[in-house]
């Protein structure tokens, strides 16, 4: 089921690691977008299934971040033997009018689940496994409650929409060290993947797509922050946003990546849909603007608005 040498090369050593059951281990998988971490973790599960894990748990920033994780473990189970309805089976969750794949419950030979936990959640207990996905789009101190003395697997996004995954190791690996003893240490190792499943190596249209799309955009560094009165918030005309224009692409660059570090659920129809709807609107703080000199200022702060519609008042009186 593997499309890639980096994708074999990862699930084979992740089978390893559920054949040692080392407890206080901890797995990092980062990769760029379209890479295939959730069909590995999905593999991987299966293979933990076979070996009688009795408890996984799988947590992400919202159940339909896993979609993809579950159908891939679903496809593992099968490959292995497993029958639906004979061997497990599949319960639903219903998320604004969605089907979505809650909880496997294993019906062969030993009692065994695999089950979406929100990690906003407080853990009555610690599964024989957990896997984390998208581990970097969830809040650090919400993520370190998760350190149980288990096997852990955590894939993260290191480019694109989802990608603060640079940061985010960085951050757990001082964690992680500083919540090791030395009697008892925990094993954290990062596993990296760089094929992409669709595109071969170095194609030209994934590199046009992650520009046009904004998906390689990256955080803005800037080095001092000013005081407020010093700055100053403008409505942005989308027209000369979307123009092309040099000196707006920076700026567009920037409010994205203000989105994406802001939040997980960026996609490119909030790019179309900023540069079409007219019920939306975009202002943004920038840095203080000096007209003696052509450095472009850099925003600190962006602010995406909706105009609702006109409501009638027995509605907005039944709402509050």
């Amino acid at each position: 089921m593997t499309r890639t040498s980096d994708q074999s090369n990862v699930i084979t050593e992740l089978f390893s690691v559920l054949k040692d059951r080392t407890n206080r281990s901890i797995y990092s998988i980062q990769a760029g977008r379209g890479r295939g971490k959730s069909v590995a973790l999905g593999l991987t599960i299966a293979k933990a299934i076979q070996l009688k894990f009795s408890s996984i748990y799988i947590s992400a920033p919202a159940l339909e971040n896993v979609k993809v994780l579950f159908d891939f473990l679903i496809k593992g189970l099968e490959a292995i033997g497993y029958i639906k309805y004979k061997d497990y089976k599949i319960i639903y969750s219903f998320k604004s009018k969605k089907r979505l794949i809650h909880r496997l419950e294993i019906l062969k030979d030993t009692k065994q689940s695999i089950e979406y936990f929100s990690p906003f959640e407080e853990l009555k207990y610690h599964p024989d496994m957990l896997i984390v996905d998208e581990a970097a789009a969830i809040p650090l101190p919400l993520l370190k409650k998760l350190l149980f003395p288990n096997l852990i697997i955590m894939a993260t996004t290191i480019s694109g929409y989802e990608g603060t995954g640079r940061a985010f190791s960085l951050k757990m690996i001082d964690y992680i060290k500083h919540k090791t003893d030395s009697d008892n240490p925990f094993i954290y190792k990062e596993l990296y993947m760089t094929n992409s499943i669709r595109y071969g190596n170095n194609d030209p249209v994934e590199k046009w797509l992650n520009n046009i799309l904004l998906l390689n955009v990256e955080s803005q560094k800037i080095s001092k922050c000013p005081i407020p009165s010093s700055c100053n918030l403008f409505y942005v005309d989308r027209d000369l946003l979307f123009s092309g224009h040099s000196h707006t692409e920076i700026l567009l660059k920037d409010i994205f990546s203000l989105f994406i570090a802001s939040h997980y659920k960026n996609s490119p129809n909030d790019i179309q849909i900023l540069a079409d709807s007219p019920s939306h609107e975009i202002f943004t703080l920038l840095t203080s603007i000096n007209e003696n000199n052509q450095v472009i200022p850099r925003v600190l702060c962006a602010i995406h608005i909706s105009f609702e519609g006109k409501c009638k008042n027995s509605l907005s009186k039944k709402e509050i």
